[in-house]
């Protein structure tokens, strides 16, 4: 049925004493229509999605009257206030779904708990205190899907010692709240394909059982459950398993050398925040279908092994950042035609940029930023036609910048703190993309180019302490995007131009739509920009830079 913006008059739907499937999903409905429904009582397929209904379910009447109902689904109203003991009368139900409303109270005295025929429960997005041990539920045999994320999940004080009747097969409690100890129900289960337990503080250490229990398990998220302990893996090879996320917990150990062999087809999977130790593992090149992985955030030493880079075939994000490893940022041989993001940033890493990173020819953000790389920059990085974003900065590298050394569809590049010299010349002559530019904290001398007034999106310039004089180009007035300029820590002299001195003083546009190149940036922009004003030096990154102006042409030769 299609959705009605006007309210439904529903007072003929009433007289239809036989239906038994009505679907009202993202019409307008009044209050009154759950106080009146009860009177299609041969209803069993009753769809109230998106209605616009607000204030709390009526006791006694209406939805309470249809015992016949088998699903039902009020999810996305502004329903709210405790659920009435009268729904305990829909004891054929199967399918609910109340989510994203302002329901309230604590599940263990609901009347959810008396309707055992319930195959699907969806509570989600809502205001419950929900058990983690599930007690509640225990004698809903037929209980297979239950979806109760971003609610409250507390730890019960004292759990019988009971079996659950259910076998659930997915199972959502991510959201917040204090899990105590890992829930006992789970050991009971054998079926479940999809577990998200995300952001419940709950205590032991990885439950590798809960993988090797259920042989049909392809989704498991733990992520920031304060689990900690070493990391073990099940006894067996688990083929099914595609996502696992077991980020920012406190295992500090090593990651287990067979991890490859005991999940071969995994496609994402996340171990970042743990404080592991020790190398990466060669296994991971068994993973031929992994997408992401990502190891950042983590303590971890050698080299980033061959038999990863060639294995993994499938590979489209690559994060590493923020580890110990060291060597050469990439093998020889490479094999990440599907690459996307390669993140090496916050290592040890010394050398240079290898050739093979060209083999990566889908490459869109290439970060090595913060490490011990030196030499020169290469020129054959322009080969890299889907480069989007270049952070080199906070490294070694000299010399010049080659000419047009970046592909013309650079949106961000990052050169910042390196010992790089020489005149700018035509580096970015072509690149019309260009939003961020951060030349800070080298040596470069002589002019500003005047080309660099062709760059119409260029959003952030960054050019303070460098060696630059001469002027400050009449081109720049041309960038009518610009909003945060360091000129600071220069020998430029001349005037102050009045257009960048009204630019900095712009009020930004708080509605990103308003301006058409903010609206297709990139939503990465994770490369924090440095501003120093006051001789104090503040670091803006990600969407808080759509906000922010400013202007330091301090410690130069201008004059108003």
């Amino acid at each position: 049925m299609k959705a009605l913006n006007a309210t439904l008059p529903t007072q003929g739907l009433l007289n239809f004493k036989n239906l038994v499937y009505l679907d009202l999903s993202f019409s307008t409905l009044h209050n009154n229509f759950l106080k009146d429904i009860g009177k299609i009582s041969s209803l069993k397929i009753l769809l109230l999605s998106g209605c616009q209904l607000s204030g709390t379910i009526p006791a006694a009447k209406g939805l309470c009257e249809l015992k016949h109902l088998l699903k039902l689904d009020m999810s996305n109203n502004d329903l709210r206030g405790t659920l009435p003991s009268c729904l305990a009368n829909l004891t054929s139900l199967q399918q609910l779904d109340i989510s994203s409303n302002h329901f309230i109270g604590n599940i263990s005295i609901s009347p959810l708990g008396t309707l055992t025929s319930l195959h699907k429960l969806q509570l989600s997005r809502n205001l419950f205190k929900i058990p983690i041990s599930l007690l509640p539920f225990f004698n809903h045999s037929k209980l297979k899907f239950l979806d109760c994320h971003e609610n409250e999940i507390y730890a019960d004080i004292d759990v019988p010692n009971l079996t659950p009747k259910f076998q659930l097969e997915t199972l959502d409690l991510s959201g917040q709240g204090d899990g105590g100890v890992f829930p006992k129900f789970l050991d009971y289960q054998h079926k479940l394909e999809y577990v998200d337990l995300s952001d419940i503080k709950m205590k032991g250490e990885f439950p590798h059982w809960l993988i090797g229990n259920n042989t049909k398990l392809y989704t498991l998220h733990l992520p920031s459950c304060s689990l900690s302990g070493p990391l073990h893996l099940p006894m067996h090879s688990h083929v099914y398993l595609s996502h696992l996320d077991i980020s920012d917990n406190s295992f500090n150990s090593p990651i287990p050398t067979e991890i490859g062999v005991q999940f071969p087809n995994l496609y994402f999977l996340n171990l970042s925040g743990n404080g592991l130790i020790g190398d990466i593992p060669s296994s991971f090149g068994k993973m031929s279908q992994l997408i992401k992985l990502d190891l950042s955030n983590n303590r971890l030493s050698g080299i980033i092994p061959q038999d990863l880079i060639v294995g993994c075939i499938s590979l489209f994000n690559l994060i590493l950042s923020n580890n110990n490893l060291q060597g050469q940022i990439f093998p020889e041989q490479a094999n990440c035609k599907e690459l996307d993001r390669l993140l090496l940033d916050g290592n040890q890493f010394t050398g240079s940029i290898p050739y093979s990173i060209l083999n990566c020819t889908l490459l869109n953000m290439l970060d090595v930023s913060d490490n011990h790389l030196f030499g020169s920059i290469p020129g054959w990085i322009r080969n890299m036609t889907f480069l989007r974003v270049l952070d080199i900065s906070e490294n070694k590298f000299s010399g010049t910048l080659p000419s047009n050394f970046v592909p013309p569809q650079i949106r961000e590049v990052y050169l910042s703190n390196n010992r790089l010299q020489g005149p700018l010349t035509n580096a970015f002559y072509n690149c019309s993309e260009l939003m961020t530019l951060d030349l800070s904290r080298n040596y470069f001398t002589r002019r500003i180019p005047d080309w660099f007034g062709k760059f119409p999106k260029l959003s952030y310039l960054l050019l303070g302490y460098n060696n630059l004089v001469g002027e400050i180009p009449i081109q720049l007035c041309n960038l009518g995007q610009l909003s945060l300029v360091d000129l600071s820590n220069n020998n430029l002299s001349g005037h102050v131009l009045p257009c960048i001195t009204a630019a900095s003083n712009k009020v930004r546009q708080e509605e990103v739509g308003t301006n058409p190149y903010m609206a297709s940036s990139p939503a990465y922009m994770k490369q924090p920009l440095e501003f120093t004003t006051k001789s104090i030096s503040y670091y803006f990154q990600g969407s808080i830079l759509k906000y922010i102006s400013g202007l330091d042409l301090s410690c130069n030769n201008l004059t108003v």
